[in-house]
């Protein structure tokens, strides 16, 4: 599997490579991108797809809704692997409100927990693995009727 972060401080990405190779042990290839044009520059040139895209909600130096953003640009790409967007929203309102415009605007999970986080990931990864067994790849009508929560 591969996967690609896009984060303005990658540090803060819980097993990164320099944190441990437990990613690794998972046979998942992780790249890591800091924006939002590096990362459809790799969605576009690398040869191997990729097979979950985690991003922020917010980014530096980027529009508040750049997640959202995103996933409209990731709509416009062929093949294009979800997005699951990432924030630290715990007041039950602006969770709720960040839930709501993730999954209005097509993106394929949001969570804010670490649970979440790797309930999605693994999500992906069965329709990863379902899709390769087909041939086939949802397009973005069939990621809009997922959930959008973890």
């Amino acid at each position: 599997m591969r996967m690609m972060t896009r984060s303005c401080t990658p540090s803060c990405n819980a097993h990164r490579p320099e944190g441990g190779d437990a990613l690794a042990r998972l046979q998942i290839e992780l790249v890591q991108v800091r924006s939002t044009a590096a990362a459809l520059a790799r969605l576009c040139s690398d040869a191997e797809r990729f097979d979950l895209l985690l991003s922020d909600c917010t980014r530096e130096a980027e529009p508040v809704d750049a997640g959202l953003q995103l996933q409209a640009a990731l709509d416009n790409l062929d093949n294009p692997p979800p997005l699951v967007i990432c924030h630290a929203a715990l007041a039950a309102t602006l969770r709720q409100q960040r839930a709501s415009l993730a999954s209005q605007a097509g993106v394929f999970g949001e969570a804010v927990l670490p649970d979440e986080l790797l309930a999605l990931v693994l999500a992906a990864v069965k329709r990863s693995s379902a899709e390769g067994a087909s041939g086939a790849r949802a397009g973005p009508a069939a990621r809009r009727e997922t959930p959008a929560r973890g």
